[in-house]
């Protein structure tokens, strides 16, 4: 990520390299779905011990959360996503990770800015408007997909965050107080209204994640004069070759070509909106750059790469502890020489970027 004054920053797919390695106790009643009763089996917490640490309620219908959950002393991850809440009771004080997406929240429950040790906070897909107060023990933050018009001044008190998840909101500019966030690794702000991206940004010390397309102060990338047209109809279908939280990729055949299909779930994902994803892979053309031959719009949407089978992921997700970084196996080694052609190509590849006013955003 440059640190310039770049007239474009979008979201682009993952750089490829052209070499060898190629580029989730006590009873609980609650009121579900309209009616007052006992939940059975998992969303029974008399199924779990009182020294449990992780509960998965996700998807139990509940409209609100007994406060004998106060009981499970030891809980250290509670997942409550997928159920139709407003509200929380107070929370064990030990939780560490809370998954509350998927709820009906128009604002962030007192309770948790109550909890001293939590690390990880989930609000995605949520109703809310505000944020209110949270604890500023977090370091992974997640509101994604809400109504959000801005952020309080106090979301500067979160100097241990180290992901801040904010596409597909409403919001129009980013409070100043933001730059105490010294420690902010990964910021997601596409799909937003933000009109104009501060110059105090780019000087966070530690920011090297950056999405913002999708927003008027980011003009979309002209695709390039050689995007074909491509019509669903056209693309013959063969075997599944993986699945993210955001798309498919299949290897389908295509005017008698072998390619890949990448077909996205919906319209949104926590990078933004996927059609400004599209637009920026299409606007460029290198050889150490994934090529899109082009896309389409329906019946959903879906875009056609180049077949790359020498390809493979050199790492996994992040974890808890990593929070930004992708993990590796114990032990994985490379070569100098190998790693002295990887950094090239990837050098190469953002310098075409760069000459175009694109940034990759996650290099």
């Amino acid at each position: 990520m440059g640190t310039g004054a770049p007239v474009r920053r979008v979201k682009l797919l993952r750089v490829c390299v052209t070499v060898t390695l190629g580029i989730a106790g006590g009873l609980m009643y609650v009121l579900c779905a309209g009616s007052r009763g006992v939940l059975t089996g998992r969303c029974d917490l008399r199924g779990y011990p009182l020294d449990a640490t992780e509960l998965n309620l996700k998807g139990c219908s509940l409209t609100h959360l007994s406060a004998d959950i106060l009981s499970f002393s030891h809980l250290k991850k509670l997942d409550l996503a997928d159920n139709e809440l407003s509200d929380l009771p107070i929370l064990p004080p030990s939780l560490e990770i809370l998954f509350l997406l998927n709820n009906e929240f128009t604002r962030v429950p007192r309770s948790v800015a109550r909890m001293p040790r939590l690390r990880m906070l989930s609000f995605k897909g949520c109703k809310l408007h505000s944020i209110g107060k949270l604890p500023r023990s977090l370091v992974w933050l997640i509101l994604t997909g809400n109504l959000l018009r801005e952020l309080p001044r106090e979301i500067g008190n979160l100097t241990r965050v180290r992901k801040l998840m904010l596409s597909n909101n409403r919001l129009s500019s980013l409070p100043r107080s933001m730059l105490r966030l010294k420690d902010l690794e990964l910021l997601r702000i596409a799909n937003n209204n933000i009109q104009e991206l501060p110059e105090w940004l780019f000087s966070l010390p530690k920011l090297s994640w950056l999405a913002v397309a999708g927003n008027p102060a980011v003009p979309p990338a002209p695709p390039r004069s050689s995007l074909l047209d491509v019509k669903y109809s056209d693309i013959s279908f063969g075997e599944r070759l993986g699945e993210g939280t955001s798309s498919v990729v299949a290897r389908a055949q295509w005017r008698r070509e072998i390619v890949a299909v990448k077909m996205y779930k919906s319209e949104v994902s926590s990078d933004g909106r996927n059609i400004d994803e599209i637009r920026a892979s299409c606007a460029v053309d290198h050889p150490n750059i994934l090529r899109f031959f082009g896309f389409y719009t329906s019946p959903s949407l879906g875009a056609l790469l180049e077949w790359a089978p020498d390809l493979k992921s050199l790492g996994k997700p992040p974890s808890m502890d990593s929070v930004t970084r992708d993990t590796y196996p114990v032990g994985l080694m490379f070569e100098a020489g190998v790693i002295f052609r990887v950094a090239l190509c990837i050098a190469r590849a953002g310098a075409h970027l760069h000459s175009m006013s694109i940034s990759h955003g996650d290099l």
